[in-house]
C-alpha cells in the first residue's frame, strides 16, 4: 500500500544493494543524521519561537504593528516545525508515516504544512513592505501602519494561502488500480485519485510552489530592501550636506563685520563705547554666539529629520521641532 521507501539505522544492514562497505557507511551516517536533526531542530526551534512569542506579546510591545506580524510568524514557524519534523521523526524511529495512516490525515497534514510554509514566507513580505513604507513616509506610517490594518493584512494573506493549498483535499487521497485479474485494489491512502491529479502534482504544482513560495517572496523582499537602502543613503547624504552647510555658516566672518560697522554708526554713545578698552571683544562676542547657535540649530534639525525618518521616535522629534520653533 505504500509508495515510499525509508532508510533508517535498522534497515541499513538489510539493504541488499549495500554490498560495499563504503556505501554501508554512508547509509549509516545518513540514517543517523535523519534520526538526530529533526529532534534537535524541533527542540531548539520550539524554544526559540516560544520565547519570541512571549516577548512579542508583552504589554509594552502590543502597540506596534510589527510585533503583531512577528508574533504570528513565531506561531506559524512552530506549526511548520511540529507538522513537518514530527512526521520525519516518526519515520526515522518507528518507520511509520502519519500520511499513510488514513486518507484524512494525509490531506490535513499536507494542507496545514503547506499553508504554514506559504504563510510564513508572506508574513516576512508584509513586514518588509511595512518597513519600506515607514522609511519613505514616516509621518503617514503613524496612522497607516496600525495593528488593526496589520491584522487585516494577516487575514488576507491567510485566506490567499488557504485557497492556494485547498486543492490538496481533492488532488490527494485514495488511489486505486486494477490488477491482472481485473480486480480493483487499493494502491495508497495518500496517492492520486486520478491520473490528471498525478500530472498536476508532477508538472504544474512545482511551478506554482516555486513562484508563490520561493521566487515571489524573494523578489518582493529584495526590491523593498533595495529601496530601503537607497533611502538610507539619501538621508545620509542629506545629513552630511546639512552639516557641511552649517560649517560654512560658522566660518563666515560677515556677522562680526556687520555688527562692528553698525556699532560705529550708532552715534556718540557708540563711539564712546568703541573707544572703551575691551569693547571690541564685547562686540565680536555676539558673532561667536550666533555661530554656535546656528550650529546647534542645524544639528538639532538634522537629528529631528533622522528621528522622523526612522518612524520610531515621534515624540522626541516633535520636542526638538518645538525647541527650534521657540
Amino acid at each position: 500500500m505504500s509508495n515510499y521507501t525509508y532508510i533508517n539505522a535498522s534497515t541499513v544492514a538489510e539493504d541488499p544493494h549495500a554490498e560495499d562497505d563504503f556505501v554501508r557507511a554512508i547509509q549509516r551516517v545518513t540514517a543517523t543524521l535523519y534520526e538526530t536533526f529533526p529532534i534537535v531542530f524541533l527542540i531548539f526551534g520550539t524554544l526559540g519561537n516560544t520565547l519570541s512569542f512571549a516577548v512579542l506579546t508583552r504589554k509594552t510591545m502590543r502597540k506596534n504593528s510589527t510585533t503583531l506580524y512577528l508574533a504570528v510568524l513565531a506561531v506559524t514557524d512552530l506549526a511548520v516545525l511540529w507538522l513537518g519534523l514530527t512526521r520525519h521523526a516518526a519515520i526515522a524511529f518507528q518507520n511509520k508515516d502519519v500520511r499513510l495512516l488514513h486518507s484524512s490525515l494525509c490531506k490535513l497534514q499536507r494542507f496545514f504544512l503547506y499553508f504554514s510554509l506559504d504563510y510564513s514566507a508572506w508574513i516576512l513580505v508584509a513586514v518588509t513592505a511595512e518597513r519600506c513604507f515607514s522609511v519613505y513616509f514616516p509621518l503617514k506610517s503613524l496612522t497607516t501602519c496600525t495593528r488593526k490594518r496589520a491584522a487585516i493584512a494577516l487575514a488576507c494573506i491567510a485566506t490567499a494561502m488557504a485557497l492556494k493549498n485547498a486543492h490538496v483535499f481533492l488532488s490527494r487521497g485514495l488511489q486505486f488500480a486494477t490488477d491482472g485479474d481485473g480486480k480493483t485494489i487499493l494502491v495508497s491512502v495518500c496517492g492520486y485519485p486520478s491520473p490528471g491529479y498525478k500530472f498536476f502534482w508532477s508538472y504544474v504544482l512545482p511551478w506554482i510552489v516555486f513562484l508563490v513560495y520561493a521566487l515571489g517572496p524573494f523578489l518582493v523582499i529584495l526590491v523593498h530592501n533595495l529601496l530601503i537602502i537607497r533611502k538610507v543613503i539619501q538621508l545620509r547624504k542629506k545629513r552630511e550636506t546639512m552639516i557641511a552647510n552649517s560649517g560654512s555658516v560658522n566660518s563666515d566672518p560677515t556677522p562680526a563685520a556687520v555688527i562692528a560697522t553698525s556699532s560705529r554708526d550708532d552715534g556718540p554713545n557708540s563711539q564712546e563705547t568703541a573707544g572703551t578698552p575691551g569693547t571690541s571683544n564685547n562686540i565680536a562676542a555676539p558673532s561667536n554666539e550666533g555661530s554656535s547657535y546656528q550650529k546647534r540649530v542645524t544639528q538639532m534639525t538634522v537629528m529631528s529629520e533622522e528621528l522622523k525618518s526612522t518612524c520610531q521616535c515621534e515624540e522626541e522629534a516633535n520636542h526638538i521641532q518645538e525647541c527650534l520653533n521657540d
